[in-house]
């Protein structure tokens, strides 16, 4: 399966879900997020950030 196929088919599995938990009154207590740390920058530079990273 192409993973652009893939990843379709594992969101419409989870919005499902979700809207099955909705209709029964359960609520999702958070989200995941991405979080990306960046090690300090020298005073004076500017971080430009990059596709793909």
């Amino acid at each position: 399966m192409p993973v652009r196929a893939a990843r379709q088919v594992k969101d419409q599995v989870t919005r499902r879900v979700l809207d099955r938990f909705a209709e029964n009154g359960i609520r999702v207590a958070s989200v995941t997020q991405s979080i990306t740390i960046h090690p300090p920058q020298p005073l004076g530079t500017v971080a430009v950030p990059t596709k793909g990273r």
